[in-house]
């Protein structure tokens, strides 16, 4: 897939060529990007939305746990 998007080789080979530093940062910039769609999603009203953010963020956060 990532050979017919551009975009998403781009993000591969950033992961890829991510120092451990930069890796801890991009789980942390989706961890609350996840908690900020989360949240928007309560206001919405929108419980399976928030339900699936919020499962997402504690998964990072069980990752970050373990490094």
């Amino acid at each position: 897939m990532a050979l017919n998007n551009p975009y998403a080789a781009y993000q591969q080979n950033s992961i890829n060529m991510a120092t451990p530093g930069e890796l801890t940062l991009m789980l942390f910039d989706g961890c609350l990007k996840f908690m900020k769609l989360a949240k928007q999603a309560i206001e919405q009203e929108d419980m399976e939305t928030k339900n699936t953010n919020l499962v997402k963020a504690q998964n990072i956060i069980q990752e970050l746990n373990i490094t």
